[in-house]
């Protein structure tokens, strides 16, 4: 486990208040679950019919799902929205593991596991399509489509 992000709890809690504020403001109905994986348990956010095809939606670094799902909440019309926070970047997400690329997969297959979905379209932004483009290419059997919006890292 590495470092938080944060500096102090009281800056963690300061950002725990205005991700709920964000998550009022995006206007789109929302589930919230925590998943158990081999590094803990992590936060997701689903919006969107069930019955829609799945887009998994990973966030930039330093910002977090409710971020990512407000700038996209219109796929929900389309899409069944599942946005993990990634650990290490959110106050919500898990405080840090390692950053190989391996890990970083199999820890956002072992969330999508735990969801029951096999087969998904898949959004990266920045941060979020570095881990998207890293999970592509460990395997791309069950990803439908993939997308990478700057994929930094």
């Amino acid at each position: 486990m590495g470092q938080s992000i944060f500096q102090n709890l009281d800056a963690h809690h300061r950002l725990e208040n205005w991700y709920e504020k964000f998550l009022e403001r995006a206007n789109v109905t929302t589930e919230r679950r925590y998943v158990d994986t081999s590094h803990g348990k992590s936060h997701v956010l689903l919006a969107g019919d069930k019955s829609n095809p799945p887009l998994e939606c990973l966030h930039r670094s330093l910002t977090n799902s409710v971020h990512l799902l407000s700038e996209m909440r219109l796929l929900t019309e389309h899409f069944y929205i599942i946005a993990p926070d990634l650990p290490g970047q959110s106050v919500r997400g898990l405080k840090s593991i390692c950053l190989l690329t391996t890990i970083l997969s199999s820890w956002l297959f072992e969330v999508l596991n735990h969801l029951h979905l096999n087969e998904f379209n898949l959004l990266g932004v920045s941060w979020g399509g570095f881990v998207a483009l890293q999970t592509t290419a460990a395997t791309s059997q069950r990803i439908q489509h993939s997308d990478f919006h700057s994929p930094t890292h």
